[in-house]
């Protein structure tokens, strides 16, 4: 198949991939806007390999193996894309259907979920920790961790054996 026959379809599987990683990145929770804006940026950058590069690599390709042609011509995979069209035609009325119950059900669930990045809510009521943990809001106005990153300023340096000398000094 030429490159001048897919490029389109695979443009617009790229680009509604990519918008669909990218509808996530409105969302407050960092690692989640991070993994959607890697995962928008992913599809584009295939798009491009699979038109440019791959097509250049496959060009030193002067004929592919016995194997590999049969299995292109009438592999597991090639019968079933040959099929698909046809199924999907036959069987419009029921996708559509199922995929608009789909869509529905998604429009009445979704504002529904809800999203707790609170762990304390991961221990039982009756769990000390969580016991200690409202006493602490309550009486102190919340929690906050701190961390400390101590540096011995050499590679290795903390396998040394004075650096445990150095940590109880700063204690002190």
């Amino acid at each position: 198949m030429r490159v001048s026959f897919i490029w389109r379809p695979s443009l617009f599987t790229a680009l509604t991939t990519s918008a669909g990683f990218y509808a996530l990145s409105v969302t407050k929770i960092l690692p989640v806007r991070d993994f959607a804006l890697l995962g928008a940026i992913g599809p584009m950058a295939l798009f491009f390999f699979s038109l440019t590069v791959l097509p250049a690599l496959l060009s030193y390709v002067k004929q592919l193996p016995q194997g590999t042609q049969d299995i292109l011509d009438e592999g597991y995979i090639s019968r079933l894309t040959r099929r698909v069209p046809s199924f999907t035609l036959k069987h419009r009325n029921s996708i559509l259907t199922c995929s608009a119950l789909l869509l529905l059900f998604s429009v009445f669930y979704i504002p529904n979920i809800k999203i707790d990045t609170n762990y304390v809510t991961l221990f039982k009521a009756s769990s000390p920790t969580r016991q200690d943990i409202h006493y602490f809001d309550a009486v102190f106005r919340g929690t906050m961790t701190l961390d400390i990153i101590l540096d011995s300023s050499r590679i290795d340096g903390v396998k040394d054996s004075a650096f445990p000398r150095e940590l109880e000094a700063i204690e002190q």
